[in-house]
This record gives structure tokens, C-alpha cells and sequence, in this order.
């Protein structure tokens, strides 16, 4: 905390207000968790109401997380295209109030998600995303707090361009859409190719521009110890990215694999059909009609 709030000072930002930004939007993700994506649900999906308590609480997490996703993608985009210097001068920041204030949005929701995962740890049971959700929060806090590393902050939160897709998977599995499906094997392709547009494809190009401004520019605004510990947690973050991507590979091979059998089967009983077809035309052919046209 002293660390963050030195930081903050240098870069000439107040940690007060985004640290009260913060604690807001928990509250308010915590209330979307539980009031809004229920009602929006029950709305979209009657059968919702059908699921038993640890059902919905697991479906209202990833409803929150969609949400999230999408308006955090949009606010980003804005920020882009409002602030154009946050990609081209002041790369390193400080950013503009608006970028700070969705890097605390983005905290609020990281808090808000890694509480149920705490509360209900049985459920989920993953230690690997209470790790990114640790290491998410430390970074979106650092961003909310000091505004610094604007650009390298928007790369890290448009990689949630691939998130719905990804949920969309677990809504379809929740729902009785299985691998028997087509419409499961579209959808393991769109989360697989999404995600390494979103997430994986960048990751050179980020490190490739992050670390010039911020490990070897003296002048540079974030150029502190914290900083250069902070690119420990960015890393962990595209490790995280490459062990999914890599599950997400064997969960499309098994999807596909499934489906190719089915395939190679029904063309194989349909070339047996065919043989058993053949066979009882030849059988036909060699019957003796001698007996028949003699009588008739």
C-alpha cells in the first residue's frame, strides 16, 4: 500500500478516490451477482428456476463474468477512441481519470468473484483461478490507483473479448448441449480460435513494447521496483493464458474427435448397407426361374 501510494503521488494522482471507486463497484458487482444476472436469467432462460442452489450460484458467476466482459470490452474501446494518446504518446501514463476509473470498475468485479470463489471454494474447487483472479486484481488496483501503464492496460483488458465465448461453452454444457451436438463443436472452435486472438496472439507484441518504456527508460513515469515486480504478476497472467489455451486445444481435439467417429461410422454402415445390398441383388441373380417360366 505504501508502495501504490508513492506511486501515486509521482504520477501525480490522488489514491483516495480510486481506492473509494474500487470499494463502490464491488459492492455494485456484488449486487449484479446476486439481484441483477438472476433476474436477467430467469428472462432469457426460464428453465433457470429448474437448477438446484449450487447450480445457480455457479450460472449467476458466469452471467456476472459476461457482463463484465462485455461493458468493460466497450469502455476500453471508448477510452481508445476518446484518448487516442493512451496508444501513441503517454503509453506509459499517466493515463486519463477515465482509464482509472475502469481500471477500479474492473477491480470491483476481480474482488467481487474472488470472494464467492473463497466463500464457495467446494464449488469451484480451482486454485488456478483464484490465482488469476489475485494476480488480476493487483494489477487492475496498481492501474486504478496510479494511472500509470495505460496502454499495456488496455491490452490486458480487451483480452476479455473472448470470455463470452468461452462462458458460452459452460451455458451449453449446463443445458444439455453436449458433444453429440453441432452446435457445441461451433462453439469449442469460436472459443478457440477467440482466444488466441484476444489473449494468446498479443502476448509478443506485448512484451516487446512493455519492456523498452518501463525497464529501460530512466525517464520513464513507472520506472520503480514495484513496476519492474509487477511484470512478474503480467507474465503469470499469459501462463495462466497458455495452460487454458492448451485445455482449450485437448477440449476441441475431444469435441472434434467425437464427432469424426460418429461421422466415420455412419459412413461405414452406410458402405456395409450398400455391400449387404449387392449381395442379395447377386443372390437373386443366381436363383433358377426355369421352373417358374415353364409353369406360367
Amino acid at each position: 500500500i505504501l508502495l501504490l501510494n508513492r506511486q501515486a503521488m509521482d504520477s501525480g494522482s490522488d489514491p483516495t478516490w480510486a481506492t473509494l471507486a474500487v470499494v463502490v463497484f464491488t459492492l455494485i458487482w456484488r449486487v449484479v451477482n446476486r439481484i441483477i444476472g438472476p433476474k436477467l436469467s430467469i428472462f432469457f432462460y426460464k428453465k433457470y428456476l429448474d437448477f438446484d442452489g449450487c447450480t445457480r450460484l455457479v450460472w449467476n458467476t458466469y452471467v456476472t463474468s459476461t457482463i463484465h466482459s462485455v461493458i468493460v470490452c466497450l469502455l476500453t474501446l471508448g477510452l481508445i477512441r476518446y484518448y487516442p494518446e493512451v496508444t501513441t504518446t503517454e503509453r506509459a501514463g499517466p493515463g486519463p481519470k477515465a482509464y482509472q476509473i475502469i481500471m477500479a470498475f474492473s477491480t470491483g468485479y476481480f474482488l467481487s468473484d474472488m470472494y464467492v470463489l473463497i466463500r464457495y471454494h467446494y464449488l469451484f474447487g480451482k486454485k488456478v483461478d483464484l490465482i488469476h483472479h489475485v494476480v488480476s486484481v493487483l494489477a487492475t488496483f496498481y492501474a486504478a490507483v496510479t494511472g500509470c501503464i495505460p496502454f499495456w492496460g488496455c491490452i490486458q483488458l480487451l483480452h476479455e473479448f473472448s470470455t463470452p465465448i468461452v462462458n458460452l461453452r459452460w451455458f451449453l454444457l449446463t443445458c444439455g448441449i453436449g458433444k453429440e451436438r453441432r452446435r457445441y463443436t461451433m462453439v469449442c472452435l469460436l472459443m478457440l480460435i477467440s482466444f488466441f486472438i484476444c489473449r494468446i496472439l498479443p502476448i509478443p507484441y506485448f512484451w516487446y513494447t512493455l519492456v523498452p518504456v518501463c525497464y529501460m527508460d530512466p525517464n520513464a513515469v513507472c520506472n520503480i521496483r514495484f513496476i519492474k515486480l509487477f511484470g512478474v504478476f503480467f507474465l503469470g497472467m499469459d501462463l495462466l493464458n497458455l495452460h487454458w489455451f492448451r485445455l482449450m486445444i485437448r477440449v476441441f481435439y475431444r469435441a472434434f474427435y467425437d464427432k469424426f467417429i460418429q461421422v466415420k461410422h455412419k459412413i461405414k454402415l452406410h458402405f456395409r448397407f450398400q455391400e449387404d445390398e449387392e449381395e442379395e441383388f447377386h443372390e437373386c441373380d443366381n436363383i433358377d426361374t426355369s421352373e417358374f417360366n415353364e409353369t406360367y
